[in-house]
């Protein structure tokens, strides 16, 4: 559980650095052309991985990566 100073921490990265994404997945053996999938991911240099790292430990969800053009990100997806 992250406190209100955390919470705000997490949305001023998501706010500079991140990015919030719709994506349209199409689905032929659904009822539904499409199925709606919803990411939010979160960039940062790798010089700052510890902090990320550290960040998406107490967020409790998500994948966190190392990318190989020195870019960590923390990506939010899926239900939990």
């Amino acid at each position: 559980m992250m406190n209100p100073q955390q919470c705000a921490y997490f949305a001023g990265l998501l706010d500079g650095d991140g990015s919030i994404m719709l994506q349209l997945l199409p689905r032929s053996e659904m009822k539904f052309l499409f199925r709606v999938k919803a990411v939010v991911v979160i960039y940062q240099d790798t010089k700052q991985k510890d902090i990320v790292e550290q960040l998406w430990k107490l967020i409790g969800v998500g994948y966190f990566y190392h990318r190989n053009d020195h870019i960590s990100e923390i990506r939010i997806e899926g239900f939990k």
